[in-house]
Order: C-alpha cells, then structure tokens, then sequence
C-alpha cells in the first residue's frame, strides 16, 4: 500500500508466540540507521529466545507453505460463512465488498448481531459455554479470527455451535449503532500530564459533570479511550459509558469499573 513501514503482530492469524511482533521497513522514507539506532537503545539487554525463534519459524513456515496455507484458510473461512449464512435472510458478515479495496482482511470473520437483531455480547456468552472464545464482541458484533492452523474440522464444528445460537437469538434487525468511542469529540481542559499527576478524588457519577477525568477509559471493544485523562467529563460521555456497561460490553482502566464513581482531579 506504499506505507514506508509497518509493526505487525505474528501472534494472531499466525502462530507465532504471545508478543511476537515484527517491524518491516523499506527505507524510503525513514532512515534505516536510525531505526536500528532507536532499537538497540530502547530495547532489552535480555531478550527472550523462544519469542524470536518463534518469528523466524513463522516467516520460514510463509516461505515455504504460505500460498499453500493462505489458500487452505481462505476458503475455510468463505465455506464456514456460507454455511452458517444459508440459514438466514439477511446477510449477517461483512463481506469485501463492504470495503475499500485492499482493506478487507479474510481472516477477520465479523458477524453483525445487528442485522439478527441479537446482542453480540450475548452470542459470545453462549458459545463461550461450550468453551468457545472469540476475538471481541459488542452490542452489534462480534469478530473471529480464524488462524492458518484452524482446521476443516474446527471451522465446521463452529458453524454448528453458532448457527443454533444465532436461531435462538434471532428477532428483528436494528440499525447499526455508532461506537461511543468514535462519536465522542474530546474536550481538552489541561494536558495529560498535568492531570496525571494532579491531586484527585473520587466523585459518584452523578456529580461528574463539568468535572476532569483523571484515568484514561476505554469500553472494550473496540479498546479505544472515550476520554483521557485532562478531558472533560460530559454527560454524552457519562450516559454513554453507563449505557454501554449495561449491554455487558468490558470497560477498561477506570479506577472504579462498577463507573458508579469516577476518579477526577481535584477541584
């Protein structure tokens, strides 16, 4: 896509160890010396062996199968999704043409609890019950990630655990909801630092309003911050955390995650 550089994971899709990541450079654009420089001067003095020998299989494994196994997964991944979509009118994946091109990822199967008029976070509570994990899942979605070393039998005994799930779920379709954490426009009352290391207090969250946020808080998915520490809390902020805890979706970092108190800075 001419990016000049690029951090990827080896962990998900791929079977690399938990933390394995790569950093691929062309040079163009960046200077190669000084990455390596930045590198050297930032990273451990003790490396772990089994996470690089991790990486290095992974790449030797693409060299010398990847088309091979790239080919078995992304047909795995269509069979499955067509399989369980034949039971339901609606489509309920995102598919590629929902994309830009060059944007659409086969691996990431998104199922759109949306259009079964299901909750997610409910679906993922089911097949977790027959131990059953999935990558994330909110009110509208929920997302798998499918690996090179899933097997026909794997993706085909999902496809039987989801599909009378889905069924059983199933009531009329709703509109997609804009995420709380793309909707929210921040405002800033001082910086960051300054409010990390400000006085705070603890304040129930009816008396927040106006107030600044001392932690950072993120619902999980999609895992990014609502507001930060130095924004102000507003009641779109406020009401839509509650709302958003209620549909049973995780919230990350906040001091208090009941969110019946927020930590702020002092007044």
């Amino acid at each position: 896509m001419g990016a000049d550089a690029l951090i990827t994971s080896v962990h998900k899709a791929l079977p690399g160890y938990s933390a394995s990541a790569l950093l691929l450079a062309q040079g163009k654009l960046l200077n190669l010396d000084r990455i390596e420089q930045s590198f050297e001067t930032t990273h451990t003095t003790s490396p772990a062996g089994a996470p690089l020998a991790s990486i290095d299989g992974c790449r030797a494994l693409l060299q010398t199968r990847g088309d091979e196994l790239i080919t078995h997964l992304v047909k795995n991944v269509e069979d499955f999704k067509a399989k369980v979509q034949s039971n339901f009118d609606l489509p309920i994946f995102l598919n590629e043409s929902d994309f830009a091109p060059g944007r659409f990822d086969p691996a990431k199967i998104v199922l759109r609890a949306n259009q079964l008029g299901a909750s997610g976070v409910e679906i993922e509570r089911k097949l977790q019950a027959h131990n059953i994990r999935v990558e994330m899942a909110d009110s509208d979605s929920v997302v798998f990630i499918a690996t090179l070393a899933d097997s026909i039998e794997e993706f085909e005994h999902l496809a039987d655990v989801l599909t009378p799930i889905l069924t059983s779920l199933q009531t009329t379709p709703r509109p997609t909801a804009t995420s709380l954490s793309w909707s929210v426009v921040p405002t800033v009352a001082i910086s960051m630092r300054d409010a990390y290391f400000a006085d705070t207090e603890m304040v129930v969250a009816k008396d927040c309003v106006g107030r600044i946020s001392a932690d950072l808080i993120a619902p999980y998915p999609p895992g990014v911050a609502v507001v930060a520490p130095g924004e102000v809390l507003t009641s779109q902020i406020l009401d839509g955390l509650a709302t958003t805890k209620a549909a049973g979706v995780r919230i990350a970092y906040a001091t208090d995650p009941t969110l019946s108190s927020y930590r702020v800075t002092k007044s």
